[in-house]
Order: C-alpha cells, then sequence, then structure tokens
C-alpha cells in the first residue's frame, strides 16, 4: 500500500496568558492507503488539534504535511479549499456542529452546493443524497427533518453523509461516538468500518 498522510516534525503551538502552549509538538507519522490510524490520549492531550492542524483547519507552527506525496503546507488556500474535498472531518459532538435550522437535506447538500458538485441539476442531487442517506442508514422520511428532532445517532448518521458527500479518501473521526449512548456507539463504529471496505477509505481516529 502507498502513504497517502505523512507528516514531519509538525507542530502547533498557542500563544496564551501563560507562554506559548505545545500543543502538538513535533509529531512524525505516515499512514497508509485504506489503513486507519488511532491516536490515543487523555482529554485535552492535543489530539484534536492534530487532526486539526493536518487538515489545516488551524494552521500548523512548523513542520510538514503530505498528502499523496503533496506538501500541504506550501499550498495556498484557494489551492487548499480545493484539496478540502478528498479529506473530511466527523465531529465528536453531532448536535453542536450541525446547524439547527438546516434540514437534513439541507445538511447533507451543503458541502457539495458550496462546491458546485452539480451545477444547476438538481435531480441529480437529490438522487446523491438519497444514495447518501441510504448508505448511512437513514430513513428517506427524515429528510425534511431538523437535528433537534431525531436521536444521537440519527444526528451523527448526517456528520458520516455530510463527510461522504465530496467522494473523500481519508476522513478524521474526532472521538465520532464518544458523545453517543453506548448501545449506539457500535452502530456508528460499525458504519465507518463498513465503508472503509466498500470505499477504501483511510481514517485517522483522534
Amino acid at each position: 500500500m502507498s502513504v497517502l498522510i505523512e507528516t514531519q516534525d509538525l507542530k502547533k503551538y498557542f500563544k496564551t496568558p501563560r507562554g506559548w502552549l505545545h500543543a502538538v509538538d513535533g509529531i512524525d507519522f505516515q499512514i497508509q492507503t485504506g489503513s486507519t490510524l488511532g491516536v490515543g490520549g487523555e482529554s485535552g492531550c492535543g489530539k484534536s488539534t492534530l487532526g486539526r492542524a493536518v487538515l489545516r483547519l488551524h494552521e500548523p507552527t512548523s513542520g510538514k504535511i503530505f498528502y499523496e506525496g503533496k506538501d500541504l503546507i506550501s499550498l495556498r488556500k484557494s489551492e487548499m479549499r480545493r484539496m478540502c474535498t478528498e479529506m473530511q472531518m466527523i465531529f465528536q459532538d453531532p448536535y453542536s456542529s450541525l446547524n439547527p435550522r438546516m434540514s437534513v437535506w439541507q445538511l447533507i447538500a451543503e458541502p457539495m452546493l458550496i462546491n458546485r458538485m452539480y451545477g444547476g441539476d438538481k435531480d441529480a442531487l437529490n438522487r446523491h443524497i438519497e444514495d447518501l442517506m441510504d448508505t448511512v442508514g437513514l430513513a428517506k422520511r427524515l429528510v425534511h427533518a431538523y437535528p433537534h428532532e431525531l436521536d444521537g445517532g440519527r444526528r451523527q448518521r448526517i456528520g458520516v453523509a455530510r463527510a461522504l458527500s465530496l467522494n473523500p479518501k481519508f476522513i478524521v473521526c474526532d472521538e465520532p461516538v464518544s458523545a453517543l449512548d453506548v448501545s449506539i456507539q457500535a452502530q456508528i463504529l460499525n458504519l465507518l468500518m463498513d465503508l472503509q471496505d466498500e470505499r477504501g477509505l483511510t481514517y485517522m481516529f483522534i
């Protein structure tokens, strides 16, 4: 297998009233295509910052990030936006990460509309949304529902559908089941593993 993601001496520091906080300090790793990297550690140790730095949601202080051999740090913001279609994130809290004023259809469609995936072809967009809902196990009758009308498991399935909507190769999963009931956690993890087998996805669990 080839290397999809690699970091070299990756650092992310934050300036605080007490000085510099070394949230990520010299991290090196490689993730093979189609595999999963799990990052362990106690709460507050910098796992989420690491995941966001890899996607450049937090700009790294220094170091290198390579995606399929391409140096992401050297990319301009416009180039990085195009790369973001291949790299997505599933967030820890499925409720706070979803806009409560948007329906399921709007939430799943949003990334595709922003990236003009289907231009003005609303039928093709609707078919893709229906396929994504089927893929993540969301009933079509929920297409016009809002997040507050759904349980945590269904909300997180929306988050998974959003992450899949742009057909990414790499997904950072930020404790994607920690906010869910124990009975739902296994369902979401099994879904993610099935998607990896079906689509050859590469994961980083933080």
